[in-house]
């Protein structure tokens, strides 16, 4: 009998920073996620991304929570 697999409450994301001359400030993209934001200072920018990330994996878990997929193995015969 299979059971669930154990959701894990850590993942690894990276970030990848970007300092804009112009308006002085940060912005951050996380690559996993496809999802950036922006931050006056370097360890703004940061705690708003960990925020962001922290936000979208919740929704994800809870989309994936309604939305259970069907599936089905099946034998057939052809030729």
């Amino acid at each position: 009998m299979q059971t669930a697999a154990k959701i894990s409450n850590k993942v690894l994301i990276t970030l990848l920073f970007e300092g804009n001359q112009s308006d002085r400030n940060y912005s951050v993209y996380i690559p996993e996620l496809r999802l950036g934001v922006i931050g006056d200072t370097l360890e703004e920018a940061r705690e708003n991304a960990i925020d962001l990330a922290r936000m979208e994996l919740a929704r994800l878990i809870e989309s994936v929570k309604k939305n259970v997929p069907i599936i089905e193995r099946l034998e057939i015969e052809f030729g």
